[in-house]
């Protein structure tokens, strides 16, 4: 599987309003975010924003950009959504040494 984790998971709102500071508070591992026009596109925004570039997961490279429709309209189309998110994490993972 993705093996995500949401760090805001223990928050009661379907739709949580969070701060930039929270997000760096909780130091999440992979950030997921819809897709720009381009690959890289959104990685290479937050890499210009003060607080999002000094995120590990930025640093690193770990952003996961998916379809925005995908994201927002999941419904059935929930295993398409899942095939996107493993396909981004595994194009971003390096193969371990065996």
């Amino acid at each position: 599987g993705a093996c995500l984790v949401n760090v805001f998971a223990d928050l009661e709102a379907a739709w949580p309003a969070v701060s930039m500071e929270a997000i760096a508070a909780r130091a999440p591992r992979w950030i997921l975010t819809s897709r720009g026009d381009s690959a890289g596109e959104r990685l290479a925004a937050l890499r210009r924003l003060p607080g999002w570039r000094d995120l590990d997961a930025v640093r690193a490279g770990r952003v996961l950009e998916i379809d925005g429709d995908l994201l927002a309209r999941a419904g059935p189309r929930l295993p398409e959504w899942v095939r996107a998110v493993r396909a981004e994490r595994a194009r971003l993972t390096p193969p371990r040494d065996g």
